[in-house]
């Protein structure tokens, strides 16, 4: 079994204000302890929701999943459609607005592993990573694993 963590579900905006409604909900818990245990499990929620990716390379099937609070949500579907592995660049961006309506942008590069079909047309994200040789790495480890060909992407 093959079990990636992908990213967090929610943008990094979101996550900050679970993290704070955590902190808050300790001195809550003391004074309204419904309140408090209410605040901690939406806190958690927002802050430790995460997608991910899941392979059974014994029945040759996958899962895209979404972890909420421990409980696992997605359905396995069958790896018969795809045949290669490719390694894609891609810029992921946030976009905030302050009360003044002032902008601030984030970018980051990343580089993700996905499953391709033969003629490159479907494709599911496996993997994500930041540095590049961590993905060519992880890729490579993949093919062996999963016995597909890592590729360059060329869609046809």
């Amino acid at each position: 079994m093959i079990d990636n963590k992908i990213d967090k579900f929610f943008p990094p905006g979101v996550v900050y204000i679970g993290y704070a409604l955590l902190l808050f909900s300790l001195p809550v818990l003391i004074s309204d302890i419904l309140i408090g245990i209410a605040l901690i499990l939406f806190g958690s929620l927002l802050s430790f929701t995460f997608s991910g990716f899941q392979i059974d390379n014994v029945k040759n099937k996958y899962k895209e999943y979404t972890n909420c609070l421990g409980v696992y949500f997605g359905t396995w579907k069958s790896l018969d459609n795809y045949s290669c592995l490719v390694i894609l660049t891609r810029n992921l961006g946030y976009k905030t607005y302050s009360r003044g309506q002032v902008e601030a942008n984030t970018s980051d590069k990343y580089f993700e592993i996905y499953l391709m079909s033969e003629n490159h047309r479907l494709r599911t994200l496996i993997s994500r990573f930041k540095n590049k040789e961590i993905a060519i790495k992880k890729a490579n480890d993949l093919e062996v694993r999963l016995n597909f060909n890592l590729e360059t992407y060329c869609p046809s």
